[in-house]
């Protein structure tokens, strides 16, 4: 089944935690929606216990944490024998992960009731700028999975590990430049999809160093040359080949074999246009079918980010019409079980930059547009 993942933060007002069990809106989140990520656990916490506040796990949130199990469990409840809920560790705030409990991070997973944790490792907001942050991005993946497969031998579950990288994780400048013959074949299938109108942007490869001549408004979207400008392109690839040296763990021979899910943030990369947010897709796809190469299961599976309504920076706008390129791509082209990761559950879809192509953001709230692509993605539960 195709994936639709929504991230939840927690620090959100209004969320319906007083009511009855059930009755959150994080229990009432549709079916459609495939996988709920809660944002954001500290990395630093301290021993679990039901009867604390919620703040004591999370960087939010009053409630105790009996309560916050309760709806976890009407969350998974009502969305069907597959949904998944997960919570992530970090975000901006955590910084370089100084302090981790991993043992205690494993148990509140537990005892919360979740499948397993995310990891959002944002030293300095860019991701894996140095050598120093690629080993420390390896030693948080293979110590999760660690803890996490010491407690499977004993209650026979299996906890995932997901990951939400940059985008341009897997891309370096030298890549780009050889890989040529492959970018011509993704935009031979892009054209079947992107109208005529919009494909001398949309599917542009363009020329390094491009980036700051295409970042003007009134819909100049760039080109898959403008993600390079980034400290962290091509930074993921050390990452996930690292090969496997200790914790015990034998089953696996890559770092990136410790993941189950990457949640990509094909978002936050400036003036990329579809080219280049296909390609994270592409590249992605890439490793873990070298990872099911190497051993079948080892691959991880695919959920592409996109933020609701505006880009962070803001170059590009998010509108429905893309959305139906990128994630119709994915259905059409991509691997059974691929799909979608979306920034955030409560994101607001105006968009008045200059930037917003004139066609208008093509959606008015945000659940409009997640429905649209959970029925791209032909998953089950998407109804009027």
């Amino acid at each position: 089944m195709n994936i639709n993942n929504v991230y939840f933060p927690t620090w959100e007002k209004d969320l319906d935690w007083g009511g009855n069990s059930g009755e959150s809106t994080l229990a009432r989140i549709p079916s459609y929606i495939t996988h709920v990520t809660l944002s954001f656990l500290r990395p630093d916490l301290e021993g679990f216990d039901l009867n604390k506040d919620m703040n004591r796990l999370f960087y939010d949130g009053n409630i105790p944490l009996y309560k916050l199990k309760d709806e976890i469990f009407y969350c998974k409840k009502n969305g069907g024998n597959s949904r998944v809920v997960l919570a992530s560790v970090g975000g901006e705030i955590a910084g370089n992960f100084d302090k981790v409990n991993y043992c205690n991070l494993v148990d509140s997973i537990i005892g919360l009731g979740l499948d397993g944790i995310d990891i959002d490792y944002e030293p300095n907001g860019v991701m894996t700028q140095t050598e120093d942050e690629v080993n420390r991005y390896c030693t948080i993946i293979s110590s999760l999975r660690y803890e996490f497969d010491k407690r499977s031998k004993i209650t026979g579950k299996k906890y995932l590990i997901s990951c939400a990288p940059t985008g341009v994780g897997l891309f370096s400048k030298d890549k780009f430049e050889k890989n040529s013959n492959k970018y011509l074949d993704v935009i031979s299938r892009l054209k079947g999809i992107v109208p005529i109108d919009e494909q001398g942007e949309e599917l542009k490869i363009g020329v390094l160093g491009d980036d700051n001549i295409l970042k003007q408004p009134n819909y100049f979207v760039g080109s898959l040359a403008s993600v390079f400008n980034f400290d962290s392109a091509g930074k993921m690839l050390d990452v996930f080949l690292m090969v496997n040296k200790g914790n015990s763990l034998n089953d696996y021979q890559f770092i990136g074999q410790m993941v189950d899910i990457v949640f990509y943030q094909a978002y936050n990369i400036g003036s990329g246009n579809i080219l280049s947010r296909i390609m994270c897709y592409e590249e992605h796809r890439e490793l873990s079918d070298y990872f099911n190469s190497v051993k079948d299961g080892s691959g991880f599976i695919i959920g592409h980010g996109s933020h609701v309504g505006k880009e962070a920076w803001p170059h590009f706008s998010f509108t429905k019409k893309r959305m139906g390129y990128i994630y119709t791509y994915i259905n059409k082209f991509g691997r059974n079980g691929d799909g979608a990761s979306f920034w955030s559950y409560f994101s607001s879809v105006e968009d008045s930059s200059d930037y917003l192509p004139n066609y208008g953001m093509g959606y008015k709230k945000n659940y409009e547009l997640f429905k649209h692509v959970s029925s791209l993605l032909d998953i089950e539960g998407v109804t009027d």
